[in-house]
């Protein structure tokens, strides 16, 4: 359906604003993640487990690309995959590092930078 099209996007604003509003009804507490069915409706989620999703999501990411993974992902991994593809992709290495919020491009080099 159309409403399924447009649901099915990259824009976060949106998504998020979709998501607070679907689970307003059910929401138990402030945290953004809420789970959603089960007899836990409307309490957190984990960090754990939202560490575990985001690990799932970048091996599933890398494997529909049919490309190897660098490493074993973690959760803190985005931060890696972003600035590296940020870079790779010709975004200036002054601005990778300013919107990571490093001092020094010596730290995406040492720490964050993917081959």
């Amino acid at each position: 359906s159309d409403l399924e099209r447009s649901l099915h996007t990259l824009d976060f604003c949106r998504t998020l604003l979709f998501y607070i509003s679907h689970t307003a009804s059910f929401r138990k507490i402030t945290w953004l993640f809420v789970r959603s069915s089960n007899q836990l409706e409307g309490l957190p989620i984990s960090s754990q487990t939202i560490s575990q999703w985001i690990s799932t999501v970048i091996t599933l990411a890398y494997e529909a690309a049919k490309t190897p993974l660098p490493h074993v992902p973690k959760g803190h991994s985005t931060r890696s995959i972003a600035s590296s593809t940020a870079f790779l992709r010709g975004v200036y290495l002054t601005w990778v590092c300013k919107d990571a919020m490093w001092s020094t491009p010596s730290t995406f080099a040492a720490h964050y930078k993917l081959d």
